[in-house]
């Protein structure tokens, strides 16, 4: 596949621009020190108040990974392009199919697909940023991670516009964790979970330490007894029960099967871009980065290992 980013945000209608207008007090008339952010098509405002140092970063400048994949080879198929909150959040998922791998060296089946994603706020409410993703084939399951080993983040600054030339040096770098979170799959699928090793795996996930903590959130419990439920009955892999990866898809099974989101109606998301939304960014996303490193942790304590965990969170 070989295509331009403005061609592909003008297919899906987003091939609107952001303008930043000062804003006025409407009793005076007086000229405010901030700064709103609108649709450049309709006016529309975009729920962003900001300074005079905020830079917007248009759709076709923040999404506009194409042009590194074209000229480096690599293949991809675009998953999903699109946006909530009426516009003021815009993103686009592209699938790398080149960078499929089997999990573990015993070639059960277990394939996990990579991609990237890149995503803005016009809201001022985060900064502009391009990660990879990991998603597990097997029918049970989904994304399993928004990988934090590599993250291109740009601020809303006057700097924003020097730093997204630099969008070769993120696809580099986004193909190079896909490497690394391979050895670390392939690693958890080989390492047992021990009976003693639940407990502190969940309380660590959860934050809650001790039966009394359990008991006063009864929600919580009924969460973690789902996953372990999901654990329990076994991955459809049979080499791969009880093992580390097993426990951790339980977590993303549930994230991306059993979490519900809530809807904003005072924006126009549909119920599928709200789910989206909460699976990519939300809930699902915090839940699956909170097991995965509860779980290699506890790993590198019990069994003399050395898993890396994933960097601190992205400001969504």
């Amino acid at each position: 596949m070989n295509t331009t980013t403005r061609d592909e945000l003008a297919k899906r209608g987003m091939d609107w621009t952001v303008e930043k207008h000062q804003l006025k007090d409407d009793r005076t008339g007086r000229l405010l020190p901030l700064y709103g952010t609108f649709r450049g098509d309709t006016g529309g405002f975009l729920g962003g108040v900001v300074t005079d140092r905020y830079q917007p970063i248009q759709n076709d400048e923040a999404l506009d990974v194409f042009p590194a994949l074209n000229e480096s080879g690599i293949d991809y198929d675009i998953k999903t392009m699109s946006s909530y909150n009426g516009g003021a959040t815009v993103f686009t998922n592209v699938a790398l199919p080149g960078f499929d791998f089997t999990v573990g060296p015993r070639q059960v089946g277990d394939i996990v697909g990579a991609g990237l994603m890149a995503k803005t706020s016009h809201d001022g409410s985060s900064q502009s940023w391009a990660m990879g993703w990991l998603n597990r084939f097997a029918c049970t399951n989904g994304m399993i991670l928004r990988m934090k080993m590599f993250v291109f983040a740009i601020r809303h600054t006057s700097k924003a516009t020097d730093k997204l030339k630099t969008w070769s040096d993120a696809v580099h770098g986004i193909v190079a964790g896909v490497g690394q979170f391979r050895e670390t799959a392939s690693q958890l699928a080989e390492l047992p979970i021990q009976k003693g090793d639940i407990g502190p795996i969940f309380d660590e996930v959860f934050g809650l330490q001790g039966k009394e903590a359990w008991d006063k959130a009864p929600r919580i419990q009924k969460r973690a007894r789902t996953i372990l439920d999901k654990y329990q009955q076994g991955t459809e892999f049979v080499a791969q029960r009880g093992t580390a990866w097993a426990l951790y898809n339980a977590f993303t099974n549930y994230s991306d099967h059993d979490l519900t989101f809530r809807r904003n109606r005072a924006n126009d998301d549909t119920d599928e871009q709200t789910r989206l939304r909460g699976i990519l960014f939300g809930g699902g996303e915090a839940l699956k980065f909170a097991a995965f490193n509860a779980i290699a942790a506890r790993m590198n304590q019990t069994h003399n290992v050395k898993l890396p965990l994933m960097g601190a969170k992205v400001d969504d």
